[in-house]
């Protein structure tokens, strides 16, 4: 459903018109394609709907296993908005009688929360030198993977300093000089080989991928379901340094 609708460049209001009037649909497979429209359209009027939905109460047939699609895609809907109402539904899910939607719940924060990360105030220099290394080898296996790390582990300013560069490249920015993590992203954007360009291009955009819905803040859900930086860290040194 969401694909057609955005092919034809409909206007917000009109999937949320459409999206919510779904929602409330009778027909299962109707609401399961509104839920899952829901996760990339989250507007506050969907939740109590979305809500109902996860729990089960508008539609009982949803517990069988046949209708476990259209719970979770309500699930990662809430997930995706969070309002008061969206988390509170959330932890009571978490305890939820069947397990299946306790872990859809658990996998929807868990995502959530990578979806709208938290940048550090300083970088760590340590760390950003064997990315960058990595990073500008071409022949190294986890070149990828450092790209991407040293997108994520920017600070704010930083982050917006790549995402400046990946509209132009030839921009002039001075943190490029002091931040050794953006002068390596900066390079490989300017870089001969035009191949080596686009796969640094997209690497960044995807990281940056802008989701919508409120960031997840500290106080919504235990730390336990947030990525450790420092574990983070270790896992990909361990892969870069031992390869």
């Amino acid at each position: 459903m969401l694909t057609v609708l955005e092919a034809f460049n409909c206007e917000e209001s009109i999937l949320k018109n459409i999206i919510g009037k779904s929602l409330e649909s009778q027909n299962l497979d109707i609401v399961a394609e509104a839920a899952g429209a829901a996760q990339r359209h989250p507007i506050d009027d969907f939740m109590l709907a979305l809500i109902a939905i996860a729990n089960g109460t508008t539609h009982p047939e949803l517990s069988s296993h046949a209708h476990g699609t259209t719970h979770q895609r309500a699930i990662y809907a809430i997930a995706n908005n969070r309002t008061d109402e969206g988390v509170k539904a959330l932890k009571a899910l978490l305890s939820d009688t069947d397990t299946n939607i306790c872990k859809t719940a658990d996998d929807a924060i868990r995502q959530a929360y990578k979806q709208h990360p938290k940048y550090p105030e300083e970088s760590d220099e340590k760390y950003t030198a064997a990315l960058v290394t990595a990073a500008r080898d071409n022949n190294n296996m986890w070149q990828t993977t450092a790209i991407i790390a040293i997108c994520r582990s920017r600070t704010f300013k930083g982050v917006n300093a790549i995402k400046l560069l990946l509209v132009n490249p030839k921009l002039d920015i001075p943190i490029a000089e002091t931040d050794a993590g953006v002068k390596a992203i900066r390079d490989l954007l300017r870089n001969k080989d035009q191949d080596i360009r686009k796969r640094t291009m997209d690497l960044c955009r995807a990281v940056y991928i802008e989701y919508p819905g409120r960031p997840m803040i500290d106080e919504d859900f235990p730390e336990e379901f947030r990525e450790n930086p420092e574990e983070q860290k270790k896992i990909i040194l361990e892969k870069i340094l031992n390869r």
